[in-house]
């Protein structure tokens, strides 16, 4: 399983919720994001796809699993207002939700000239929450 981010662009209320939890830590924070990666496939994988494609009349995306993300299987209220919304705007939407799987080992360097902040555990739990609140991946340096 393959976990990559790159630098997230937060929508102005996550911006906001960033910045006053950098004032309360007295830290920067950097937001990153998971990538989504297509799934390398073998010619026997892609034959698979290509059938399957043929067989359901639709066309397929195929993306390596992700630690963190599993597609939604959505119920009829879900469904219904993506569908509407699919047929509002015209785009092809693809539901995922935040899969608990334990926790995974994930490494991330600094960018250069950056150090890491020693957060308490009390500062740990409230950048936690605030990951949580925003669905981004949040990095602590001093500032």
């Amino acid at each position: 399983m393959k976990i990559s981010f790159d630098y997230a662009r937060p929508t102005a209320e996550q911006l906001t919720e960033i910045e006053r939890l950098e004032r309360e830590l007295g830290c920067r924070l950097i937001a990153l994001a998971e990538r989504a990666h297509y799934a390398r496939l073998s010619p026997e994988q892609f034959k698979r796809v290509q059938q399957l494609e043929e067989d359901l009349g639709v066309a397929l995306v195929a993306y390596e699993a992700t630690a963190t993300l599993e597609p939604l299987q959505p119920n009829d209220q879900q469904l219904k207002r993506l569908n509407d919304l699919e047929k509002e705007t015209g785009l092809v939407l693809v539901a995922y939700q935040y899969a608990s799987r334990g926790p995974e080992v994930m490494s991330y360097q600094a960018p250069e000239g950056l150090t890491d902040a020693a957060l308490s555990e009390e500062q740990s739990e409230k950048l936690h929450a605030v990951e949580s609140q925003t669905g981004l991946v949040l990095m602590a340096y001093r500032a």
